[in-house]
């Protein structure tokens, strides 16, 4: 019997195919969002939370692991860059984009050639500019130097992006009444009181800067970057006052999500990336859509939300080039699952019978309770939208 139900199971591994991918990342490490006098940091590209050569470093390699999984082992992706089978998204910050496009050059490590030798002296740009011989010469059959593959990374503008960024009460106005409901609650209230009555006076006397509680996020964010790229502390600040400075920090990074009620804020902000998923993942089931694979570009922030809309935060902040991974696989039966990573740990979604390989119509059921209905009237923008009652023919 255990023989026989040895060979079921290795029979269903090996009728399983990955056929969809959608992945949402934090970006890698990067510079101080806010300049301080007393950072010890050194940042090059300068502060407003810039994308540094560590955190380049952390996508590219998260991109070597995507292309031995998704190329080399699945199969799913074609080994050079197809535009059909890929669809990149990000936030508009430059450290969102280069993240992305870090995890893209290992993705795809190896560009286009020209098709033909000819085409050396004849794709050239219509204007005379010295020594091109010298640089034709040097790039050979070669696109762009190195092999290089650019691929695209769509953007849309913050005050629009209800997808990655709908917390921001830029793109969700709503958000405004959240936080304002939450920073007034007994918890909040609880931790901006001991904040004032400690540490505020604490980083007061240690740094020489003095903000409420919840503006003091910018100085945890600087220590964070510091501590991250090996730099020194300012003196005076420990291990345990920064991870005191850090609790504060991190709490007015999620407390939206996990504070409002009925966790409404986390809703709001996973909503639309939900509804991606199921059709993303529906298209891939249907047959009427090439993407094999769906890569979002964005903010621990935007994490939070996903995932305390999954149900799934262990109150941790994630960290710089955190990975959130929903995997769609055809089980060869009829049947799909769905396999969720983050940050390469399996989550079990409430109502999935199975530890791992999640039924596809129990993985899209507890999405869809989680949707918010309408997120454009709910959020109160003020834009057109998909379906909005507009012109004097449609209004009441």
């Amino acid at each position: 019997m255990r023989l026989l139900l040895g060979l079921f199971v290795v029979a269903l591994a090996e009728s399983r195919k990955l056929i969809n991918v959608v992945e949402a990342c934090r970006h890698g490490a990067r510079s101080p969002i806010v300049k301080y006098e007393w950072d010890t940091g050194i940042w090059p590209k300068g502060y407003g939370g810039e994308l540094t050569p560590a955190g380049e470093h952390q996508h590219y390699l998260n991109g070597a692991v995507l292309r031995r999984r998704y190329v080399e082992e699945h199969g799913l992706l074609s080994p050079k860059y197809n535009s059909s089978e890929i669809y990149v998204r990000s936030t508009d910050y430059n450290r969102t984009i280069m993240s992305a496009l870090s995890q893209l050059y290992a993705l795809y490590p190896e560009g286009a050639q020209l098709h033909s030798s000819e085409m050396e002296q004849a794709a050239v740009p219509p204007f005379n500019v010295s020594n091109m011989q010298a640089v034709i010469s040097e790039l050979g059959m070669n696109a762009l130097p190195n092999g290089f593959q650019p691929i695209p990374v769509h953007v849309v503008s913050k005050e629009y992006d209800l997808t990655l960024r709908a917390y921001d009460p830029l793109a969700c106005p709503y958000f405004n009444e959240i936080n304002n409901y939450i920073q007034n609650i007994g918890f909040s209230q609880q931790k901006a009181f001991k904040y004032e009555n400690g540490l505020r006076h604490i980083i007061k006397t240690t740094l020489g800067t003095d903000v409420d509680y919840f503006q003091a996020w910018g100085i945890g964010d600087t220590l964070y970057s510091d501590w991250f790229h090996g730099y020194d502390f300012p003196p005076g600040i420990t291990m345990d006052l920064f991870w005191e400075i850090m609790d504060n920090t991190n709490y007015t990074n999620y407390y939206q999500f996990t504070q409002s009620p009925d966790m409404y804020g986390a809703r709001l902000a996973s909503t639309k990336f939900f509804e991606d998923i199921i059709n993303n993942f529906e298209a891939a089931m249907a047959g009427t859509s090439p993407v094999k694979f769906y890569f979002y570009s964005a903010h621990d922030t935007t994490l939070n939300g996903f995932l305390n809309g999954l149900e799934q935060f262990n109150y941790e902040n994630p960290p710089f080039a955190s990975t959130l991974f929903f995997e769609l696989y055809d089980e060869g039966n009829g049947g799909y699952t769905v396999r969720t990573l983050y940050n390469d740990q399996h989550l079990q979604l409430k109502g999935c019978t199975q530890p791992v390989y999640c039924d596809y119509y129990e993985f899209k059921a507890f999405l869809q309770s989680r949707i918010v209905p309408n997120i454009y009237k709910m959020c109160n923008v003020t834009y057109d939208y998909p379906g909005k009652q507009r012109g004097f023919l449609s209004d009441p």
